[in-house]
């Protein structure tokens, strides 16, 4: 054999060697048929759980008892550009778990390494509700074999939610999904992006609604944001001052769940007439504002004047909601142009008299005017025949609801007085002049009582008033008072059934009431100087007589019986009277038709005679 041939044997036997050693370090077998599923999940702060869970299904074969398939995830930091997944989203922490293997009789699936997974976590440093147990969420999952063949599992991610509110949006994780195969140092990574997504609950909700909208107008700030229910307008009556708040226009802008502080909203306010209308902080003012956008719930305007009295409308409309609310208000000016009082308690009482006079206030504009009137005697001798003064006046009391001044007196003798009023605190300052009137006190004692009906004739089922009414020994009226059995015992008895506040009184249960508390002065259901009990006729026609008789109360002379009537009108004997009269009338017709036949008759028989 040449040289040249035993090296080529050489190198032949040095090439398959290689060949051979090569070949050994492949591995047999191997992880193969690799599937991985990721779908997204979604939840609400009410529930984050595993049913609402983003999910990942992983299945492979493995080829050798020791091949390995890993799954981990981290979060992607954010969701959006803002909102770091930690305490600032109400986001606790984010876990990944196992919801079940495919492959239940074989398949393993165990805790890896514990690693904090770092964007989800570090961002709850701080947080007054962080547990120390949730730094170690499981983020690794070894996915195994008993034996050779097929295995898989699915996991679950979700979140665990620090607070009720959880921010809406998208929350992203990276799964990686790791293949360590027998004798490979190496793994082979797969990685995939799954999402969270997290609904706004109905009551964080930023989409205003219609529903539950509403505004109203009030004297009072009333603190926007604070969830308050709306309420009546106040009527409004504010001296036009320019650029001073007078009131505040209430916008309750709510979602769909009620919510008073996230829906969005874009405000336009108009004013037509006097005044303005201001932002919430009350530096911004026109006679027009907005679109105010992004109101973050509830809002409120304030209302100023320009100096102006007169009538101010204020309509405030939503581009969202199209929700459209017109409220109105008074300004007037700092002088009243015209004050007119009336006598509002007929007989003063010795002592305080809150409302002894009303007063009816406008100003130059004609507006309702809302100052501070004030009550002073016309003379000196009226303040000392009746009370008051005449060189100090008294503030009276304003009512907005009633657009009325009321003016105190306070007795100090019985006696008929001259009283006027000013718009001023003195007299010298003042620029409107009430006309006069006159007041009279006393300090008489009761002498008699009557009771009387406020009608003479009622309908059936009318409501009517028995008023009862103590008298000096003049017979003439007394300021209001208390009478302790100003009635003898029983009080007011009724002939016929009458029905009292409500109450069905049967003949003869008597209006029991023995004690008399009277009104100072005339309302809707009062008499001044009287006690009114309100009563509903009966249903059937006849004559009401009450019967009662004075009480220990009043001075032996006045305990006496005393009555009072009244007629029902009964309807279906008068339809029935009306229908027998007319049966008396057609009866009478039908004598006087037979009549005249029988006489034309005759008088064609001596005719043809």
């Amino acid at each position: 054999m040449s040289t040249k041939t035993n090296f080529k044997r050489i190198a032949l036997v040095a090439i398959a060697a290689l060949g051979l050693s090569v070949l050994s370090s492949v591995p047999a077998k191997a992880v193969g048929n690799l599937s991985v599923t990721v779908t997204n999940g979604s939840f609400t702060a009410a529930k984050a759980d595993s049913t609402n869970a983003a999910t990942i299904a992983v299945s492979a074969t493995l080829e050798n008892l020791t091949d390995t398939v890993t799954v981990s995830v981290v979060s992607n930091g954010t969701l959006g550009d803002s909102v770091t997944v930690g305490r600032d989203s109400g986001i606790r922490a984010a876990y990944l778990f196992v919801l079940d293997t495919s492959t239940a009789a074989r398949t393993k699936v165990g805790d890896g390494t514990i690693t904090a997974p770092t964007n989800v976590l570090t961002a709850m440093a701080g947080n007054s509700q962080y547990d120390s147990n949730m730094v170690n969420a499981t983020n690794t999952y070894h996915l195994n074999g008993s034996s050779v063949g097929n295995v898989g599992a699915t996991f679950g991610i979700q979140v665990d939610s620090v607070a009720s509110t959880i921010i809406a949006g998208t929350y992203s994780f990276t799964v990686f999904v790791k293949q360590y195969t027998e004798g490979v140092d190496q793994p082979v990574t797969t990685s995939y992006t799954v999402s969270l997504v997290s609904a706004a609950a109905a009551s964080v909700s930023g989409t205003a609604t219609a529903t539950y909208g509403f505004a109203f107008i009030s004297g009072s700030t009333t603190n926007a944001g604070d969830g308050v229910s709306t309420t009546a307008d106040a009527v409004l009556s504010k001296l036009a001052t320019a650029g001073t708040t007078r009131a505040y226009l209430y916008v309750g802008v709510r979602n769909a769940a009620n919510g008073a502080t996230t829906a969005d909203e874009s405000l336009t306010a108009t004013v037509t007439g006097v005044g303005l209308v201001c932002l919430s902080d009350g530096t911004t003012c026109g006679k027009s504002l907005g679109p105010i956008n992004s109101t973050a719930g509830d809002y409120e305007f304030e209302l100023a004047g320009d100096g102006t009295g007169g009538t101010s409308t204020i309509k405030v409309t939503g581009s969202v909601t199209g929700a459209s609310y017109t409220k109105s208000m008074t300004y007037y000016a700092a002088a009243a142009k015209t004050l007119t009082a009336s006598v509002m308690t007929p007989v003063l009482a010795l002592g305080s008299n809150d409302s002894a006079i009303s007063v009816t206030a406008v100003d130059a504009a004609g507006s309702t005017w809302g100052g501070t009137a004030y009550i002073v005697a016309s003379a000196a001798a009226d303040a000392t025949a009746v009370g008051g003064s005449a060189t100090t006046p008294v503030a009276c009391v304003y009512s907005s609801s009633k657009a009325l001044h009321y003016c105190p007196i306070s007795a100090v003798a019985a006696g008929t007085g001259k009283f006027k009023v000013i718009d001023a605190a003195t007299v010298a300052l003042a620029t409107a002049t009430s006309n006069e009137v006159s007041v009279v006190s006393k300090n008489a004692i009761p002498a008699t009582v009557k009771i009387a009906f406020n009608k003479t004739a009622y309908a059936p089922g009318e409501v009517g008033m028995i008023i009862v009414t103590p008298l000096d020994a003049a017979g003439a009226g007394l300021p209001a008072t208390s009478i302790t059995n100003a009635l003898a015992s029983g009080g007011i008895t009724s002939n016929l059934n009458l029905t009292y506040n409500g109450v069905a009184i049967s003949s003869p249960t008597a209006l029991t009431s023995a004690d008399v508390a009277t009104s100072a002065y005339a309302g809707t259901t009062t008499v001044a100087g009287a006690k009114v009990f309100l009563f509903t006729a009966p249903t059937t026609g006849g004559v009401i007589t009450l019967t009662a008789k004075g009480g220990t109360g009043l001075p032996l002379a006045g305990q006496v019986a005393i009555t009072a009537s009244a007629t029902i009108t009964d309807n279906a004997a008068a339809a029935l009277a009306a229908v027998t009269a007319l049966a008396t009338t057609v009866a009478s017709l039908k004598t006087l038709i037979t009549t005249l036949t029988n006489l034309v008759l005759k008088i064609q028989k001596k005719v043809k005679a």
